[in-house]
């Protein structure tokens, strides 16, 4: 019904760029032609937007695939100005010959997203993208589990942005040819312990995530000289090679590990790091030596309330998000801090004692554990009062909203409004769970 209204005649936006969400329950009545209700208006849809179609975002949910279907693939090979697509199944299964027969007529094809479960890639990885999509500069398959990335991926000679998730072979050596290489991403990748050598060769990569079981950083990392940002998660960072250090343009590491390397004392150009524990801070932080980090996250599983105490003296830190039971540190930091989130935190008021010295503090966020805490009006009020005067934005993210009537809600804010009154104060503004402090 929506294809009927003026508006998508007149809506130029509508004929250039269409996200579309499609969720079955079983089966569905087709029609004379073999086309069930979801289907028959898809196509109208693409036959209304060819030729401008420029973008196209597709999600699914259920068997089988409205989209891989071959009236879906001869739809797409009328969109020759489609230049991103993305595709997410939830459910569906999807074989190669179907993604070769849709990528096939898609030329333009810039921007190339298939998402869907670790194994929604049946028979192998889709060559055709490779042999298609000369043009192609971001691709990402996600749900490719018991296939192995084709020799072919070397002919993407203009890629720039590599996404491979939930693989259980490493990359062709082929990869060498990319040389426009600046991303490369491998996420939930299980079952293969070393990348090729000539991943390395490529100068061009300025972002490199490992989200491995089996592999281990090698020295060859020392190679990548414009490597900005350097994501590790899993088993693939429980040893950083000192190696590492020769990457002196990296600014931005994000650790998942139990184990912090003493090798991060010696990355002075990191300005951004992010570490997750399990269930207890490292005994040595050794990031309290880099004295050029402006922001910090450090999460921590946890039954007890943590003692974190090592940044007090990183007076460079403009931004620190701690989530866990980790209790807020005092110390000459606080009054350069401008952006602080204590997410998960057992008493969203433990903050304050230690924050009466933020001067700079622009931007504070606290959330609940599970989302919800027991909240007392009076305390409220009182809390957002005492909270530094140049605090331009308190964000309360909880699901007490979810919990109380729209009539209770607001009159939590009106009792929060005429307390700021009452001090003589301008009131906040109250945007969802955001408390805009003039």
């Amino acid at each position: 019904g929506y294809l009927n209204r003026p508006e998508m005649a007149s809506n130029r936006l509508c004929k250039t760029s269409i996200g579309v969400f499609i969720q079955r329950y079983g089966s569905l009545a087709e029609d004379n032609d073999g086309w069930d209700m979801p289907t028959r208006e898809l196509m109208a849809l693409l036959a209304a937007t060819a030729p401008q179609l420029q973008s196209l975002l597709y999600q699914e949910s259920g068997q089988p695939s409205v989209c891989m279907s071959s009236a879906f693939s001869a739809a797409l090979s009328q969109l020759s100005q489609l230049t991103s697509l993305s595709l997410n199944f939830h459910v569906a299964l999807v074989t190669t010959a179907q993604v070769d027969a849709m990528v096939q007529g898609l030329p333009s094809l810039q921007y190339l997203d298939l998402t869907g479960g670790r194994n929604f890639l049946t028979d192998g990885f889709p060559v055709g993208i490779a042999t298609s999509c000369s043009q192609l500069q971001h691709l990402q398959v996600w749900g490719a589990y018991k296939t192995r990335p084709p020799p072919e991926l070397g002919c993407l000679t203009r890629l720039t942005s590599l996404k491979l998730g939930f693989i259980s072979h490493s990359i062709p050596a082929s990869i060498s040819h990319l040389t426009a290489l600046r991303d490369v991403e491998m996420y939930n990748c299980y079952g293969f312990t070393e990348l090729p050598e000539q991943l390395w060769n490529l100068e061009s990569i300025t972002r490199l995530c490992l989200s491995t079981e089996d592999y281990s950083l090698t020295r060859s990392i020392s190679r990548l000289t414009a490597l900005h940002n350097l994501t590790l998660s899993r088993g693939s960072c429980y040893a950083l090679p000192v190696e590492l250090t020769a990457c002196r343009q990296l600014t931005h590491l994000p650790l998942g590990s139990d184990a912090v390397s003493p090798v991060l004392a010696r990355l002075q150009s990191l300005r951004s790091l992010s570490v997750t524990h399990g269930h207890q801070l490292p005994y040595s932080l050794y990031w309290t030596e880099l004295v050029g980090l402006t922001q910090l996250r450090v999460h921590v599983y946890s039954d007890g309330v943590l003692q974190f105490s090592g940044i007090s003296g990183m007076t460079s830190l403009r931004k620190l998000v701690l989530r866990g039971s980790i209790e807020l540190p005092g110390g000459p930091y606080i009054s350069r801090l401008q952006s602080l989130s204590l997410l998960e935190s057992r008493d969203y008021r433990a903050g304050p004692p230690a924050l009466q010295g933020a001067a700079q503090l622009q931007t504070l966020a606290f959330t609940p554990p599970n989302g919800f805490i027991s909240y007392d009006d009076d305390d409220d009020a009182a809390f957002v009062i005492s909270l530094p005067a140049a605090l331009k934005t308190l964000t309360l993210i909880h699901a007490e909203m979810l919990h109380v009537t729209a009539e209770e809600w607001n009159q939590r804010v009106s009792h929060l409004r005429a307390a700021f009154i009452a001090q003589g104060r301008v009131p906040p503004v109250i945007r969802g769970n955001q408390i805009i402090v003039p």
